[in-house]
């Protein structure tokens, strides 16, 4: 009986290591598409603001106007707006990034002392919790801050080219 016990006992770890396993391998493809997405608006954003100058005074844009602005500059300002909510969004990812990095050290080095193993830090049990803390409340933050700006980025600039759609 401790035998077959033992063997479903595995058979849950393995399940579990394997969950955890797919997990990772997906949270990674999200972290990649969403900074793809980010990096394309803020491409095409940049694209978008290059079309509008480039054809400022042709016919395309000549005597239209948008709430009382003329429609190359409404379009303008609000692509800009976008390219703005995008380098902001990488800005946070980069930050984010680095407040993971800096709490998985943290934690390493918190484990390395909880179990008396090699010192790595300098910092005292109760000083690395609360960096962790600290950090994950951080990160946090940045995350929900990115994916607000990213909205934002992706609001402005399909209002733009729907704009510059809907008036040529």
């Amino acid at each position: 009986m401790t035998t077959e016990a033992n063997m479903a006992e595995q058979e849950q770890i393995e399940h579990i290591a394997n969950l955890n396993d797919r997990f990772v391998r997906w949270h990674e493809m999200q972290i990649s598409l969403f900074t793809f997405c980010i990096n394309l608006l803020f491409t095409l954003s940049i694209a978008t603001i290059g079309f509008i100058v480039n054809n400022f005074s042709n016919d395309i844009f000549k005597n239209k106007l948008f709430l009382g602005y003329s429609l190359p500059r409404a379009a303008s300002i609000i692509v800009v707006a976008s390219s703005l909510f995008g380098f902001a969004a990488l800005l946070c990812r980069l930050f984010d990034f680095r407040y993971t990095k800096d709490t998985i050290r943290n934690r390493t080095h918190l484990y390395k002392l909880q179990k008396s193993i090699k010192r790595s830090s300098k910092l005292t049990e109760q000083q690395l919790m609360n960096s962790i803390r600290k950090l994950t409340i951080c990160t946090k933050r940045l995350g929900c801050f990115t994916w607000l700006l990213f909205a934002f980025q992706v609001i402005t600039y399909f209002t733009a080219v729907i704009i510059i759609v809907m008036s040529v």
